[in-house]
């Protein structure tokens, strides 16, 4: 057997070894908050290994059990039907007031944004 063969080999079965894959998600700081919340009580109440990998485990065990025997559209609908059931958080406002009255925005002109031009900023993080 060649060398990459073996190396190959390795990785496979260093990859069967493991049930579970490692995967990032995005959430919003509330949802965030609420989990580790639930974490805490949990562990307070003596379950010590409460974690959010459980929680998530938990949650993708009870949403494959609530969409089991639907079909893609329906999926797709009650996902769509979840995902909107979340109230949109309050955006900061880009326009202020000046001391005259007068409505000002922080943002640039349409006509001199994304000209093209990194910002400097970006160059020495890059550099």
């Amino acid at each position: 057997m060649n060398r990459a063969a073996r190396v190959r080999d390795r990785i496979r079965a260093r990859h069967n070894r493991r049930p579970y894959q490692t995967v990032a998600i995005g959430l919003y700081e509330d949802q965030t908050r609420a989990i580790d919340q639930a974490i805490q009580e949990m562990q307070q109440a003596g379950y010590t290994k409460a974690n959010r990998s459980l929680i998530f485990q938990t949650l993708a065990k009870r949403f494959l059990q609530e969409i089991e025997g639907l079909d893609q559209e329906q999926i797709l609908e009650y996902l769509l039907r979840s995902h909107l059931k979340r109230p949109l958080a309050p955006a900061i406002s880009r326009r202020r007031s000046s001391p005259s009255g007068e409505e000002v925005s922080d943002s640039p002109p349409k006509t001199q944004r994304n000209m093209g031009k990194r910002r400097p900023a970006l160059e020495s993080r890059r550099g």
